[in-house]
């Protein structure tokens, strides 16, 4: 049997890094599309996956 456990904390719009924190996760959220952009277009131009280390590279 797999466990899978998920800490989840709630940060309220009034916390004083509330700004921070959402600046934070809108920029992890861009460079993760970017980087699923990087790799499907690689694929889909030559065929060839980008391996982590080179898309880090890149990145």
């Amino acid at each position: 049997m797999i466990v899978r456990r998920v800490e989840k904390h709630l940060i309220k719009q009034n916390n004083s890094f509330y700004p921070m924190l959402c600046d934070f996760t809108h920029k992890a959220k861009n460079l993760y599309n970017h980087a699923n952009f990087l790799v499907r277009n690689e694929f889909v131009k030559t065929g060839n996956r980008l391996r982590y280390g080179e898309t880090d590279k890149i990145l």
